[in-house]
């Protein structure tokens, strides 16, 4: 992929990202939401089992397996529907996509230059790393695709 096809990837990505809720707000019920929204539907792990073409046991399974962080998409998937759910799975940068590439670019620019630094020190010509010469060396790892290598 080349660097512009990536900035305007991180652009559209970024604005359909930015209007989702903190992470923090999404967290899931202590007991999961399979089981969380079927109390709340008042259906046993019969009726709920019954929806799915499974048998009780199975749904408590599915629903221990959610609340240890092993459940398979396709399983939560299904139980969704048999709860007239929608699943909706995304991954929420912590931060800005471009403020995460920006920052990866700026670690690689400070590994090189520490080496040079340490050379120039060596010869007695210390040298110093402005800010806008390190986000000039930053957009330019940017664009050579060297970010995350």
């Amino acid at each position: 992929m080349t660097a512009e096809r990536a900035l305007r990837a991180r652009r559209a990505l970024d604005r359909r990202l930015d209007v989702l809720p903190p992470a923090a707000s999404l967290q899931p019920p202590h007991d999961g939401w399979v089981r969380a929204i079927r109390d709340a539907l008042g259906m046993s792990l019969a009726d709920l089992g019954q929806r799915m073409g499974i048998a009780a046991q199975s749904v408590a399974a599915l629903e221990a397996a959610e609340r240890s962080g092993g459940i398979k998409l396709d399983s939560l998937r299904r139980a969704a529907d048999a709860l007239d759910c929608d699943l909706a799975y995304v991954l929420l940068p912590r931060h800005s996509l471009e403020a995460t590439v920006r920052k990866a670019a700026v670690a690689v620019v400070e590994r090189e230059a520490a080496a040079v630094q340490q050379t120039m020190r060596l010869e007695d010509q210390d040298t110093v790393l402005d800010d806008t010469a390190l986000g000039e060396a930053a957009q330019a790892v940017i664009r050579s695709g060297r970010t995350w290598k």
